[in-house]
């Protein structure tokens, strides 16, 4: 039954696993179709699944894009914002993978995701920041919890030229000769759980 094979995959992207001998599991799930899923939340939960365990082909991440799609799932009520990050990270990976001539996420989608660290991350990603303040002082070449807009903040953001001496962060969205350098503290819990 096509709701046993996503499940199936639905829980390998959870435990982050890929087992031995899966690829005939995979085959199968890559062959499903939205129509035989009970609800449209569900095949958003095994697309984002396949994309999770590198598996998903550009013909399911697109599907979840289309307004038809979010039409479905705004039928059901508001969208549940674990499913609004889902689609956010699918949006991003698509932009990076099959370019701007892809169907885009609407923006309205992303409004209203709350974008907040737990206490303990906060505190954890304060001492990242203290370590930093070390190679970089002034707020003109660190810029502190940065909007990926894909469902999630990065911590930190600087650039460095090739010498690796730090550059303002101004000069350096206009220059192509410096690297630009996004900081994501990852904890326990970022590793061992995939919530998203």
């Amino acid at each position: 039954r096509a709701s046993d094979v996503a499940s199936a995959v639905v829980t390998l992207a959870t435990l982050d696993f890929t087992p031995p001998e899966s690829d005939a599991l995979f085959k199968a799930a890559q062959q499903l179709k939205e129509e035989e899923m009970a609800k449209s939340s569900a095949w958003l939960d095994l697309v984002f699944s396949l994309l999770t365990l590198n598996k998903a082909e550009p013909a399911h991440l697109i599907s979840t894009l289309k307004p038809e799609f979010i039409d479905k799932l705004l039928s059901a009520g508001e969208i549940p914002i674990p499913s609004r990050r889902k689609l956010m990270i699918i949006d991003a990976y698509v932009l990076a993978t099959c370019g701007a001539q892809a169907p885009r996420l609407p923006e309205d989608v992303c409004v209203g995701v709350p974008l907040l660290h737990t206490k303990e991350k906060a505190l954890y990603v304060h001492s990242i920041m203290d370590t930093f303040k070390s190679l970089v002082s002034a707020d003109s070449f660190l810029k502190r919890e940065c909007n990926s807009n894909m469902g999630f903040l990065y911590d930190a953001e600087f650039a460095v030229d090739a010498k690796c001496h730090p550059v303002p962060l101004e000069k350096a969205a206009k220059s192509q000769d410096v690297f630009r350098i996004a900081v994501l503290g990852l904890d326990y819990h970022d590793m061992t759980r995939k919530t998203v």
